[in-house]
């Protein structure tokens, strides 16, 4: 347990730039796009809407995708790498997409409007996170790659849904409070990404901090050694033995021959 707490304490600092550089470029596009497109505020705040509608269900996908691979990864279970890649999907998205950037703009003080799309649509949540589980584990089952892919769309798709949901479902005010923003889009997509992706999938895996590898990456230790000959040099080919020596065969070799070329007489 130690040793996964502390994988996970370096999945946080690994991602924290990641994050937070995904966080600020959402709002800057945000805020350029409502400078620049010539339409009311309201009708702004149910553009931005859309774009949650889009951005929400396809977190889902990726963060199912990524929490049943690396569960399929130490157990073998397609249903239950299913289950809790659907289960973690849904609930996990919830949290970061909708939950902690709600509790981030009410403690700024936008007033926040809070939508939970599991409520409201929730055939849409399951669909994309039945989706992406089973996604996840085709991934593995078929390539044996690890999850690194997955994983940083997980991490993008849910930088800019947490940032449209902020935008579209606070006040105007949002653009005042630029920065807070920020903080609390890196907050609500940091800590649930990578719990998802790392601690809770080898949890369910009951895999324990003992057995817990790089889960989005490979080392070079962790693959398998191609099988060779004793001797054998990389890069021989096959018929290559021990070469003979040079200036014909040997005299043990041929029967004692002599120069000429003849074997000799008994």
């Amino acid at each position: 347990m130690a040793r996964l707490l502390s994988r996970a304490g370096r999945e946080l600092v690994r991602h924290l730039p990641y994050t937070a550089t995904s966080a600020i470029c959402g709002l800057a596009l945000i805020a350029v796009a409502r400078l620049t497109v010539p339409v009311g505020i309201a009708t702004f705040g149910a553009l931005l809407s859309r774009l949650f509608h889009v951005l929400h269900p396809l977190h889902m996908l990726f963060s199912s995708a990524a929490t049943s691979a690396v569960y399929f990864r130490y157990r073998p279970s397609p249903v239950g790498a299913w289950v809790v890649g659907l289960l973690a999907g849904i609930g996990v998205c919830t949290v970061s997409d909708a939950l902690l950037p709600f509790a981030g703009a009410q403690a700024l003080g936008l007033a926040p409007e809070l939508h939970l799309c599991l409520m409201e649509h929730w055939h849409l949540s399951v669909l994309a996170a039945g989706l992406g589980a089973g996604s996840g584990i085709l991934w593995i089952a078929r390539t044996g790659k690890p999850t690194y892919l997955p994983h940083s769309a997980h991490v993008l798709v849910s930088s800019m849904a947490s940032v449209t949901y902020l935008t579209s479902y606070s006040t105007w005010k949002w653009s005042v409070h630029i920065l807070g923003l920020a903080l609390v889009a890196t907050v609500a997509v940091l800590v649930p990404c990578c719990f998802s992706d790392v601690v809770l999938p080898v949890l369910a895996a009951g895999a324990g901090g003992d057995q817990i590898t790089n889960v989005t990456k490979t080392s070079s230790s962790a693959r398998p050694a191609r099988n060779r000959r004793p001797g054998s040099r990389k890069g021989a080919k096959p018929n290559q033995g021990i070469s003979a020596p040079r200036g014909g065969i040997t005299a043990s070799a041929a029967g004692q021959e002599h120069p000429g070329g003849r074997p000799r007489r008994g």
